[in-house]
């Protein structure tokens, strides 16, 4: 019967959080502003603390535990799994979204002639990273099972520089945008050091992708370096040519 009544609550906390887990944000929940809504991490502790009452309410008095108990916990780790993957997939929507607004200044498209004229500086870079503090302060502190918050920090960077790394396979024939670049290196810089802050390991924080990552943007940054020099002494050039021309033309 109290196996009964933990899968049927388990149920009902599934359905709610399915529907919270959408709201916060603004369109679709997936901008920059997003905040997991405390109520979702409400209905993770309670599953958590379904899992422990299961132990005392499904097992013997000799200690041996109960068929319905194992039953049960491997329901509530399924709940658990998919919450899991529920609130990871919902912050990496969240990078998605800044990806695409940099892919409109991709080299040679029209909109990137357009919003340079605006001169951003990395205004969706710190958009980002400051929902990605907020995300992680949220979830430190409203959730009770240390390890639990743990492994999402752990895949949630993970899935964040796959995320990065693939959009920059997709753009291996072209050079970044000054702001492309500038927000991505803010963004590479600050999630790094706060997931850091937060537990994640050194072996999963420099992984073999998040390398390659760095060294395609240094050798963006400095091409982007040489491109702005050389555009510097064309200018002087000419500007020094105009003088010599005027100077050619006072003395006739």
């Amino acid at each position: 019967m109290a196996s009964d009544m933990i899968e049927a609550c388990g149920k009902r906390i599934w359905r709610h959080f399915e529907i919270w887990i959408k709201k916060g944000g603004l369109i679709g929940g997936t901008s920059a502003d997003y905040l997991l809504p405390s109520e979702c991490c409400v209905m993770v502790n309670v599953i958590l603390d379904c899992k422990v009452q299961a132990l005392k309410l499904c097992a013997l008095h000799s200690g041996d535990l109960h068929q319905y108990h194992t039953r049960i916990d491997e329901y509530l780790e399924r709940i658990l799994g998919d919450m899991s993957k529920s609130l990871i997939q919902k912050l990496v929507s969240v990078l998605d979204s800044v990806l695409k607004k940099l892919s409109r200044y991709d080299e040679g498209s029209f909109f990137a002639q357009i919003l340079s004229l605006t001169k951003p500086i990395n205004e969706d870079g710190q958009a980002y990273v400051s929902c990605v503090n907020a995300n992680l302060e949220q979830l430190r502190q409203r959730i009770s099972d240390e390890i639990f918050t743990l492994n999402i920090f752990e895949e949630w960077y993970r899935q964040q520089t796959h995320f990065i790394f693939m959009w920059l396979g997709e753009r291996t024939e072209i050079s970044l945008h000054p702001y492309q670049l500038a927000c991505l290196l803010l963004i590479l810089k600050k999630t790094h050091g706060s997931f850091e802050l937060q537990g994640v390991q050194d072996k999963d924080l420099n992984s073999q992708a998040h390398s390659s990552i760095m060294q395609r943007l240094h050798v963006d940054y400095e091409q982007r370096n040489d491109m702005n020099f050389t555009e510097i002494l064309v200018y002087f050039k000419g500007q020094i040519f105009r003088i010599f021309e005027e100077t050619a033309n006072a003395v006739k």
